[in-house]
């Protein structure tokens, strides 16, 4: 009987002293727990928010289309903003392009900042545009052009060509199918050219 009334007392004696101590720690939790600025984390942050609700924009943009001719054109860039007064416009930076005709020649376009405008169906690449072509061109202009619907690239502001007869400066570029109906592409320099020919090649 007495180890009975002993179980009971420290049955009750444990149902208040339990309580009492998990207040107690958690009382030290939020006395010891430091205080959170939130000015201080937003201004912190690495997103504008405010710029991000001005300028909506998205991450990993891609372009996929093919031309009238048969050419396939991708555009990859890092970030695409529309612009709010067209649509269809996008403002690309870090653009990386590829242009496959259907010959099988590849050009790779880089660029750091252009411009995508659908609705007048053409591309813009400017900062340090950097075109490598078939049979070893590597071009480097301050800005090229391009159409969505029509194999055409083109520069009309002076462009430096290093290939496999030397270097070729020119005033204007062109990257464009051969009249005459043959299905090849050719390049095309005017406005002024200089050839530096490389005789070990």
């Amino acid at each position: 009987m007495k180890q009975a009334d002993r179980y009971s007392r420290s049955i009750a004696v444990l149902k208040l002293v339990l309580p009492l101590g998990a207040l107690g720690l958690l009382s030290s939790l939020f006395l010891v727990a430091r205080d959170i600025d939130p000015s201080q984390a937003i201004s912190n942050a690495p997103v504008d928010v405010a710029e991000l609700a001005r300028e909506p924009r998205i991450s990993g943009a891609n372009y996929a289309g093919v031309t009238d001719d048969g050419a396939a054109l991708t555009i990859a860039a890092s970030t695409a903003r529309a612009d709010p007064d067209a649509t269809l416009r996008l403002t690309l930076t870090d653009m990386r392009a590829t242009l496959e005709t259907p010959d099988g020649e590849v050009t790779q376009i880089n660029a750091g900042l252009g411009v995508l405008d659908r609705a007048a169906g053409r591309v813009e690449w400017r900062d340090d545009v950097q075109v490598t072509a078939a049979q070893g061109y590597a071009l480097n202009a301050a800005q090229l052009f391009g159409l969505l619907d029509d194999t055409r690239l083109w520069s009309d502001q002076p462009v430096l060509v290093q290939g496999p007869v030397g270097e070729i400066r020119a005033g204007q570029f062109a990257l464009q199918l051969a009249e005459g109906g043959a299905r090849t592409y050719v390049m095309l320099f005017s406005g002024g050219v200089n050839l530096l020919y490389d005789g070990a090649e």
